[in-house]
């Protein structure tokens, strides 16, 4: 019937595309985006609600795997849960960006001066991470202490960390400080990447995709 709407209700006739994203959806498939979100507690208000503004709007369009909005999610539930749980009885601020295309999209932030690598890693390349290992988590955390901020690649792999933003990078921060007006310049000049703000202040997390917050939480600290 008109209206139906095929992300939502039982519907006879999906194209294949409708049925594959309604398999991301399924909180009961451990393979889907929602899963990934309800893992770690988030609310089911926020989980459709990041489902609705951040993947069914603009990550689930074809150029996007479903590897990728995996990871995605992966780089979601890390986020909360460093927003919730900080270090040590701190909070601790970071972002992070999750790119379909590693080497592109750090060429064009370099082009465009959104960030700066940071090269002085003691001489030590970093372990390949993954986002999806939970395992992992807390030695992503004791990075994003020594300062800066990560870029994972879209199996979820760690490919660049402790890089700076360049506050200056243009992008709509929302009236935030310098480290969303970064990320925001960043979510532009990487294109396709999803950047993620965890905020020190009281563990607020933003979700910015090409120059604008698409969701953002309460205070998780």
């Amino acid at each position: 019937k008109g209206g139906t709407d095929p992300w939502s209700c039982d519907c006879l006739r999906l194209t294949p595309e409708q049925q594959e994203l309604r398999r991301r959806r399924d909180p009961d498939d451990p393979q889907s985006v929602m899963s990934v979100l309800r893992s770690i507690s988030v609310s089911e208000s926020d989980a459709n609600a990041i489902w609705c503004d951040v993947f069914r709007g603009r990550l689930t369009e074809a150029q996007y795997s479903s590897q990728y909005q995996i990871s995605a999610a992966h780089a979601i539930a890390f986020a909360v849960h460093l927003a919730r749980t900080g270090h040590g009885g701190c909070a601790v601020g970071t972002w992070l960006a999750v790119c379909s295309d590693v080497k592109q999209a750090a060429n064009n932030c370099r082009n465009l001066d959104a960030w700066t690598p940071r090269l002085d890693m003691g001489g030590e390349e970093p372990r390949p991470l993954q986002l999806a290992h939970r395992e992992n988590w807390d030695e992503l955390i004791d990075l994003a202490l020594l300062d800066g901020g990560y870029l994972f690649g879209g199996e979820g792999e760690l490919s660049n960390p402790r890089c700076y933003l360049n506050p200056k990078a243009r992008g709509d921060s929302h009236g935030d400080g310098s480290g969303h007006h970064g990320c925001a310049g960043l979510s532009i000049a990487a294109k396709g990447a999803l950047v993620i703000k965890v905020s020190q202040s009281g563990g607020r997390v933003s979700i910015f995709w090409d120059g604008d917050i698409v969701w953002q939480s309460q205070a998780l600290f």
